[in-house]
């Protein structure tokens, strides 16, 4: 008896929206280093150095870095691994969904990415809020022009944070947006020139005494030892104090995993991985140390401390008019008004360099949620000319 069937349609099948991501492979290890560097951020390491002596009086500054940057070691190793064994884009997603389950997976990376979507409303706030009118305010009081000052109080007033910060996340979207090549030149140029304002605080540090300094705070208008008096704080050695100081230095260490996120666009995955963040970690411990030390040499912690402390609590015995930081003291030792501007950029980039990987981490969780079929399909589309996920992209900026 003969017996004849017809073939069953096809039906879709497979876990993912497509067999290739559609991201370019672009990320060297040079250009892994330097956006890991930005997510580590050095303006949060000269808020380190400013608030750790007022902070915690008793810890070393140095020895809180170091232990910081030996404990980071193990997760940055860990995140480097778990790159190369799993080259794709998305990060928690992806390495807690192979390794636990799907589900798992989004419900660590929606937690963390609603968390750096925060962090980059943050960032952008803190440009007008913190980095301009410091660098305003520091440009001003060393150039001894009532121009700038006057401008480091105005841009606090109503409007012009909202406008900043979103021009700047804008700004942020559209260099997320172009080809992998032009968001990682941006984020170089940033990088570079918060680094500068690095570089310039070593020097300048390196070239001044204490008494160098001292003659500086008279010189414009204050009084080294009254300072200290009237913000009196012990600076003995205390371990307990240098243990807590690591949370500061955490603050700007903890984060250089930012290409654990872009996986699949890691050009010789294996070798850059690992290698791309535990570099960033050592070069950004050792510039820290190096300017931790240096300050405590030509300022001191104590200053630091008393400085920071009268400042923050508005006292009239602290007699300059910008707020306590590492970058204006060096500006004031310099007595440079070039020092100031550079510094005053290096400030305000170092803010802005941050963002670029923040928004990176974000639209390419959303892209792998969206490439294992967890969400709209639509949002893993990558744009042909760009290979950049645009959809993603609207999601995070919005």
């Amino acid at each position: 008896m003969a017996s004849s069937s017809t073939s069953p349609a096809p039906v879709e099948s497979g876990y993912f929206t497509r067999q290739s991501s559609g991201l370019v492979r672009g990320i060297s290890l040079s250009s892994s280093v330097v956006l890991n560097l930005s997510f580590i951020g050095l303006v949060q390491a000269i808020l380190a150095a400013t608030l750790i002596p007022s902070s915690f009086p008793g810890a070393s500054p140095v020895l809180a870095v170091a232990i910081c940057v030996i404990a980071l070691l193990a997760p940055y190793t860990m995140y480097g691994l778990f790159t190369r064994l799993m080259p794709r884009s998305g990060g928690d997603y992806v390495f807690v969904s192979r390794s636990l389950g799907p589900w798992a997976g989004l419900a660590a990376s929606v937690n963390v990415t609603l968390w750096y979507i925060a962090a980059i409303a943050y960032l952008t706030f803190v440009i007008p809020q913190t980095a301009l009118p410091s660098a305003l305010g520091s440009i001003g009081v060393i150039a001894d022009s009532s121009w700038f000052t006057n401008a480091s109080v105005n841009i606090l007033e109503d409007g012009w944070t909202f406008a900043i910060a979103g021009v700047s996340i804008l700004l942020i979207f559209i260099f997320s947006s172009l080809k992998l090549d032009w968001t990682l030149r941006a984020a170089r140029v940033l990088f570079g020139l918060a680094a500068l304002g690095i570089l310039v605080s070593i020097i300048v540090l390196l070239l001044n005494s204490r008494e160098d300094f001292e003659a500086a705070v008279t010189a414009f208008g204050g009084n080294y030892d009254e300072i200290l008096s009237a913000g009196a704080i012990d600076t003995s050695f205390s371990l307990s104090d240098t243990l807590l100081a690591t949370t500061l230095a955490f603050f700007s260490l903890g984060f250089g995993i930012a290409t654990a996120y872009q996986g699949g666009e890691l050009r010789s995955s294996q070798q850059t991985a690992v290698r791309g963040m535990v570099l960033a970690l050592v070069f950004a411990g050792v510039a820290m140390m190096i300017t931790f030390a240096l300050a405590g040499k030509t300022i001191g912690n104590e200053f630091l401390g008393a400085a920071t402390n009268l400042s923050f609590a508005g006292d009239e015995a602290y007699p300059f008019g910008v707020g306590s930081n590492l970058f204006f003291f060096v500006s004031m030792a310099s007595d440079s008004t070039i020092v100031a501007v550079l510094l005053g950029v290096a400030f305000v980039s170092g803010a802005a360099a941050l963002c670029i990987p923040v928004f990176l981490i974000c639209s390419r969780s959303i892209f792998a949620w969206s490439f294992d079929r967890l969400i709209p399909e639509g949002l893993s589309e990558v744009d042909p000319r760009t290979r950049s996920p645009l959809r993603a992209n609207v999601i995070v900026v919005v």
